[in-house]
């Protein structure tokens, strides 16, 4: 395939280094694939965000537009300060209290974060999109969602500039499974993303799944460009030792009653003397409930929470660990969900663990490539383990996936795409139709 010419391209991404969360990693990666097929770049990106500042920013020639995020929720903050300095009598009251705290959050951001959450981030986002281009015309846009903030900002800049505009969704705004929003928010969020998304020329979803659901929304060409892993030459690896611990490692964030460990902590209760010897670390920014859940299961000495870490860090101790668990939601409105944190788990060619979903577009990856085991029930979890444990027994490891199970999913293999995709808005031939993977890639 031909690179496409040398193009001016504007990328608006709310989540970029240093800031280390999961868009941040995929920003930077397509950014550097851009800048690495010839094209000039600026960005807009955040500033001040709630994140670790602890992602190295790529060494790229473009130009960064920086633009600091501000909370709108500080009538939030003062809420649950006032409310933390009355005095109760413990018990029914403060149940009381917190609901009613709880109550109050959502109906403000109901009223108020629209489009998202994020929308504090839009004055500055705007001016520095402005700048970025006053004395630069782009020929194409790419902006990265969520937060839909981004497609708000980049919207503006094609009305002032008609360049065309590649809209890409990390993740579902209206219709996103983790909203808790009431119903006449998700009407009007729909009416927003529609009216936005009339202008954008192209979308780019990371599921087949999202993309159809994106296309059949909006009636733009769609692509699908999954995350893909990045390929690590790591000499590291977990231990050659027979008879030692089962090294079980968790990186992110853990929602509660939606991402659940406890099918994992009680096949590792009913093992005995073996599951005596399995070792679960957690890692990162909201681990809430971890410890309660591996405490009254009775494994509370087997189950480790640690802090967040550096994204380099995270990737090192993926590379060391036996097997990687992956948490999912079991529910229809997640089967459509293909996590960035997939993918760095691919990377690390270990053994996946996906607990939850058993139908979804995550698990289905997973099961038909030969890349882990996939189950909830912990009679099935217990029996994998096994499986593992005989490995560690008879050869010292767990061995690591087979390089063909991975063939097609690296992050330069799915971003090849986007040229095609340039391509075609540069050059106003978009089909509207739908595209899924390249070929020889599994959903």
């Amino acid at each position: 395939m031909q690179d496409s010419a040398s193009l001016k391209i504007l990328l608006i991404f709310q989540c970029y280094p240093p800031f280390n969360v999961i868009g941040s990693v995929r920003a930077a990666q397509l950014a550097a694939y851009l800048e690495g097929h010839g094209h000039e770049l600026r960005i807009v990106a955040g500033d001040g965000l709630p994140f670790p500042p602890t992602l190295d920013v790529p060494p790229l020639k473009a130009k960064i537009f920086r633009a600091i995020f501000r909370s709108i929720e500080r009538p939030i903050d003062f809420g649950r300060k006032l409310l933390g300095t009355v005095e109760t009598s413990g018990g029914s009251a403060t149940v009381s209290r917190d609901g009613m705290m709880i109550r109050a959050v959502r109906a403000y951001r109901a009223l108020f974060a629209i489009p998202d959450n994020q929308v504090g981030w839009y004055p500055a986002a705007a001016g520095a999109a402005s700048r970025a281009t006053k004395d630069w015309t782009p020929e194409v846009i790419i902006s990265s969602a969520l937060p839909f903030t981004s497609h708000l900002v980049a919207a503006g800049i094609v009305r002032d500039t008609g360049a065309p505009w590649i809209a890409e969704y990390r993740d579902l705004f209206s219709g996103n499974p983790y909203a808790d929003i009431p119903e006449w928010r998700q009407w009007l969020d729909r009416q927003i993303e529609r009216r936005i998304m009339t202008r954008a020329t192209a979308i780019v979803g990371l599921t087949p799944q999202m993309s159809e659901e994106l296309a059949a929304m909006h009636g733009k060409p769609t692509l699908t460009v999954m995350n893909g892993f990045d390929v690590r030459n790591s000499s590291s690896g977990p231990p050659v030792e027979t008879g030692r611990h089962l090294r079980i490692l968790y990186t992110g964030i853990v929602y509660p009653g939606r991402r659940d460990p406890r099918p994992l902590f009680e096949a590792i209760r009913s093992m005995g003397e073996r599951g005596r010897r399995v070792i679960v670390d957690f890692y990162g920014q909201d681990l809430r409930g971890v410890q309660a859940t591996a405490s009254a299961i009775g494994i509370e000495s087997q189950v480790r929470v640690h802090p967040t870490v550096s994204y380099s860090e995270s990737l090192r101790l993926q590379d060391e660990a036996d097997i990687l668990l992956l948490l999912l939601w079991d529910d229809p409105r997640e089967r459509g969900t293909l996590t960035g944190k997939v993918f760095e788990y691919i990377g690390a060619a270990r053994p996946i663990l996906s607990i939850g979903s058993l139908d979804g577009v995550a698990s289905n990856l997973i099961r038909e490539r030969g890349l882990g085991v996939t189950a909830s029930d912990p009679q099935i979890i217990a029996q994998a383990l096994d499986r593992w444990f005989d490995q560690i027994d008879s050869l010292g490891t767990v061995p690591s996936v087979s390089p063909t199970a991975r063939q097609g999913l690296s992050r330069a293999e799915q971003f090849a795409d986007y040229d095609k995709l340039i391509a075609e808005v540069t050059s106003q031939r978009g089909s509207g139709m739908v595209h899924h993977l390249p070929a020889g890639v599994s959903s």
